[in-house]
């Protein structure tokens, strides 16, 4: 039986890489995805990471609650 985390960390990255990219809508459909597919399988630590990783981009489009509170999510996480 496959990891169900493997699909969504595959999405996770691919939002990262489009993040770098400086594709950011790309990126943010991209952890969308992935935070789909996460939320069916309880991982904890894949979604700190994803949660970081959308925090960011948030961050960098100008908000501050938005990747405040993802920030405080992963780390409790």
């Amino acid at each position: 039986m496959d990891d169900p985390v493997q699909p969504a960390q595959a999405h996770s990255d691919l939002g990262f890489a489009r993040y770098n990219a400086g594709r950011t809508a790309q990126a943010a459909a991209a952890y969308e995805t992935a935070g789909r597919l996460l939320s069916r399988t309880g991982d904890p630590r894949a979604e700190a990471d994803l949660g970081v990783r959308r925090g960011c981009l948030s961050r960098d489009a100008g908000q501050v609650e938005e990747p405040l509170g993802l920030f405080r999510l992963a780390g409790k996480l």
